[in-house]
């Protein structure tokens, strides 16, 4: 009979790597809902929210929001936001998904004057969440994006399940704080 020792075995059903680290996720590569997918979701306020996916392009969703869309999980550009495919496709680089990836893109804002805005992704954590629309294996991807006059913060709980966020928090210097969770998501 071969003998086993209580650290290897230890180090088996917690997960460590010989090395001793913890092990990682494996990586997660893009999944995108359907184009026509409905995801609603109520914030934390009570308010109801409904966000359908327009296009799908390879790795990059376009979201509709209502007066915003959402490029994935990178800026939300209103009607005076513009996004070149270059810079789409930097966002799309955080895909597969590994737990401390980072990338950085830019959008540009063509409001009261032109403002180059700075978006920077990283995979934080692997984790399970429960929201109204049920239990999801989830990634947490932090989304920091700031120019000259404004800086937001935003953190996605990505559930490849769903292939969108299944959880939402965003805040800014403005003072807008708000946090949503996935009730549905209805198939086109």
């Amino acid at each position: 009979m071969e003998k086993t020792s209580v650290a290897g075995l230890c180090a088996a059903v917690i997960g460590i790597s010989a090395s001793g680290a913890l092990a990682q996720e494996a990586p997660v590569p893009f999944k995108a809902p359907a184009e026509g997918t409905v995801l609603e979701y109520v914030r934390s306020s009570g308010k109801e929210r409904t966000v359908t996916v327009d296009k799908v392009e390879g790795p990059v969703m376009i979201l509709n929001g209502g007066a915003t869309r959402y490029i994935s999980f990178g800026p939300g550009l209103d009607k005076n936001g513009s996004i070149t495919d270059e810079e789409i496709q930097k966002i799309a680089a955080i895909f597969p998904l590994e737990v401390g990836k980072k990338v950085t893109s830019g959008h540009t804002y063509h409001g009261r004057s032109i403002q180059g805005t700075t978006d920077t992704l990283e995979v934080l954590s692997a984790g399970e969440i429960t929201v109204p629309a049920g239990t999801f294996k989830t990634w947490v991807i932090k989304t920091s994006m700031y120019n000259a006059f404004w800086n937001g913060r935003s953190t996605c709980w990505y559930a490849p399940q769903i292939g969108y966020c299944a959880k939402t928090s965003f805040e800014d210097n403005n003072g807008d704080r708000w946090t949503q969770e996935l009730k549905s998501v209805k198939a086109p």
